[in-house]
């Protein structure tokens, strides 16, 4: 089997790439783009009512619940974008604010690595792959989440050497932009991911730039969903696998 290797200095750039990105998202700006509009179900706006009740529940004012690709798991997000997402389980245990640790909402206190390693492996084992867009290399097998940004050119070099190696993997594709605060680039994610055959599209737009038809206002796929992940699992630049057995991978694909 090839070993495909990506050096640390293009996941380093790539990362800078990412996080460099201007804060603050319009919603207003970005449904004219075709976003969808953020509308909570009652389990949302319960854990959002649960977690204004708790100690920090200041916090949450102004912002909406919405469940993430973590089953489980929520995001109290700003509508306006002005602020990064509070994250809580459904049982207002534990939070952490954006890319902050996890802290222990009783106590007030961090939690220690030992308890992080557990809830990110439990994490792991909750994430919702039913939308991701799925390829299969060779036998496929290796499964794993790719956290990969269509505008990112070491995405595109990690794309080019699956195409091109002998490799036996089934990755399931969570698009972004690098931008991924900006509407009208994250816009483009949303068209890729909401295209009638989204691997297509995919591999079009991160290898070759052919920009997709934009989304159907029906489509109910949201990119800032993979970002939302990125904050979950401390991850700070893509591309980046996630496997089952808990192995993050950020830029180094040595055994694919």
């Amino acid at each position: 089997m090839n070993r495909i290797r990506f050096d640390r200095v293009g996941l380093v750039l790539a990362a800078l790439m990412l996080f460099a990105a201007p804060t603050g998202f319009s919603l207003a700006t970005a449904q004219s783009k075709g976003w969808p509009p953020i509308q909570s179900t009652e389990q949302e706006k319960k854990v959002l009512a649960d977690f204004r009740d708790g100690p920090y529940g200041p916090m949450a004012s102004g912002r909406v619940a919405r469940q993430t690709l973590v089953a489980g798991t929520y995001a109290l997000m700003d509508p306006q974008g002005k602020y990064s997402a509070i994250y809580t389980d459904d049982k207002i245990t534990r939070m952490k604010n954006g890319g902050s640790p996890w802290m222990d909402i009783a106590s007030g206190k961090p939690l220690s690595a030992t308890q992080v390693r557990s809830i990110r492996q439990d994490m792991i084992k909750r994430i919702d792959k039913s939308d991701a867009i799925k390829f299969t290399y060779g036998t496929g097998g290796n499964d794993a989440v790719l956290i990969s940004a269509y505008d990112c050119p070491y995405c595109k070099k990690m794309e080019q050497a699956l195409d091109a190696g002998n490799v036996n993997s089934t990755l399931y594709v969570l698009p972004m932009a690098l931008q991924h605060n900006r509407p009208a680039p994250m816009a483009k994610a949303r068209d890729i991911w909401c295209s009638p055959d989204a691997a297509k599209a995919w591999k079009a737009m991160i290898l070759k730039n052919q920009t997709p038809a934009p989304a159907p206002a029906s489509c109910k796929q949201d990119p800032r969903k993979s970002v939302e992940l990125m904050h979950l699992f401390d991850i700070k630049g893509v591309p980046t696998r996630i496997f089952a057995d808990g192995r993050i991978l950020q830029g180094g694909f040595k055994d694919l």
